[in-house]
């Protein structure tokens, strides 16, 4: 449109009679162009960038002591009827975490299978940062969350499902902010 306004229509057929000449060079040129990635590809590339070293961890461990600023994170966790494997992983990933001034709130919401209620209790005698309550009946995630959180005694609160992981400096990060 610019060079029809300011050329006119000789000024366009000019320029597409010079298009071969300088065509080519034009796509001599041109970088190549990546092969596409589906965001299914990029994940593990991203995942493979970003996992912590041991050394990274304990770095993290040593200068979260040091925070001017240590915040108590409360971690709010209702349960009913999880695998105990699937609920140790989740567990366990809190276990983990770089930044140590944390509490886990566990709440049975009335589970029905021994297992899960056995794992919980297993878990209270591993680490005094973890606390449990059990309800005498299913009343739903909305009130096991409600309860989990009278529990809370820290200035900032997160949500962990029962068969969720955190990454191991998920509190680090959120500390340091």
């Amino acid at each position: 449109l610019f060079i029809a306004s300011t050329e006119g229509r000789r000024g366009i057929f000019r320029r597409l009679r010079e298009f071969p000449r300088w065509a080519p060079r034009f796509w001599a040129t041109a970088p190549p162009v990546p092969p596409a990635l589906l965001i299914d590809d990029t994940y593990p590339l991203w995942v493979e960038q970003h996992t912590l070293t041991e050394s990274a961890k304990q770095t993290m461990r040593l200068s979260s002591k040091r925070f001017e600023y240590r915040p108590l994170i409360s971690i709010l966790t209702p349960v009913y009827n999880t695998d105990p494997s699937v609920l140790a992983a989740a567990i366990d990933s809190v276990l983990a975490q770089t930044y140590e001034h944390w509490e886990l709130c566990l709440v049975d919401d009335g589970s029905t299978d021994m297992a899960t209620r056995a794992a919980l209790m297993r878990f209270t005698y591993q680490d005094a940062r973890i606390k449990v309550k059990f309800l005498g009946r299913n009343h739903g995630i909305g009130r096991a969350s409600n309860e989990a959180l009278e529990m809370a005694m820290g200035e900032f609160v997160g949500l962990l499902d029962h068969d969720d992981e955190l990454k191991p400096n998920a509190l680090f990060e959120a500390a340091k902010v």
